[in-house]
């Protein structure tokens, strides 16, 4: 048994997660539910008998478990994240297989309605945060955004005396939202098969556009002789692989139609700046390579 948030009780077994919330709660559950609960004594996984069950699945139950807690704002996230298939990317049609992200939110404080539909916002965003820093692609290849079966129940302590309205990313319970449902997401995911990438090193995602050494020796003569030495110092340098990391997202964004590609190539000049900047005293790449990379 797991104590969750001071007030809670989490069991386990091999075909359930049962979660006991002791006196009634209000419940916001989306598709397959039936929308609002009242009155929810207890709400689970699986062959859990509880008031609500927000996934039948019994297969995959090794589930994430995520708390946070500033004052008095208190929340916790329990995922159930089954992402072997089923990655989609918005927009497109290419969602194959019966992967499946299953959510359990717990707000301490007392909420409306409609404060709960926007937990449930902020709580998508989260998980599309953690299928992309997984990696995990659709079957076309694109970079997911979700996964093909999503169910979310947003649960809040009705009785409580402390009403808050904001469950938006900008406010502070957001935040415990958006942290709390990220971790516990990435943490099933990874209980249940799914490697974490290695670290985005700016060598191998180079090559993996193009930049190999003969053809930065074609294209940048200047620069060749030091590009093996160079690229072996820059990928154990956070100071560049962090922005270098935001500026090959842009070049994806560019190449899927969501930036124009002017606008696209001037502010990947400008991450390339900043990046000079901040980073040339540790030795840093030459700057007509590093403008030249990934927009030229």
């Amino acid at each position: 048994m797991t104590s969750i948030m001071d007030g809670y009780e989490l069991t386990q077994n091999g075909k359930e997660v049962r979660i006991d919330l002791k006196r009634g709660h209000k419940v916001l559950f989306t598709s397959p539910g039936r929308g609002e609960y009242e009155n929810v004594r207890s709400i689970g996984f699986g062959d859990c008998g509880c008031d609500v069950v927000v996934s039948k699945n019994t297969g995959n139950l090794r589930i994430g478990i995520s708390e946070m807690r500033f004052g008095r704002t208190a929340g916790a996230a329990i995922a159930m994240a089954d992402l072997g298939s089923g990655i989609c990317r918005a927009g497109y049609d290419e969602c194959e297989g019966q992967g499946e992200i299953s959510l359990i939110l717990l707000l301490g404080p007392s909420f409306s309605i409609s404060s709960m539909a926007r937990a449930g916002i902020t709580s998508a965003e989260a998980i599309t945060a953690a299928v992309q820093d997984l990696g995990l692609r659709n079957v076309a290849g694109r970079c997911g955004s979700g996964v093909k079966n999503l169910r979310m129940a947003i649960v809040s302590d009705s009785s409580s005396d402390l009403h808050l309205r904001g469950t938006g990313k900008h406010s502070k319970m957001g935040e415990i939202i958006g942290r709390t449902v990220y971790q516990a997401v990435l943490d099933s995911a990874v209980k249940n098969g799914i490697a974490f990438p290695e670290p985005r090193y700016v060598s191998k995602t180079l090559q993996s556009k193009g930049f190999t050494e003969d053809y930065v020796k074609s294209k940048y003569p200047s620069t060749s002789g030091r590009y093996r030495e160079t690229l072996k110092r820059l990928d154990s340098d956070e100071c560049v692989r962090i922005p270098f990391s935001s500026l090959t997202l842009l070049d994806d964004e560019v190449a899927w139609g969501l930036i124009p590609r002017k606008e696209g190539t001037a502010a990947g000049r400008g991450i390339v700046r900043s990046m000079l900047g901040k980073c040339s005293e540790k030795g840093g790449m030459p700057m007509e390579f590093l403008v030249a990379t990934l927009f030229e």
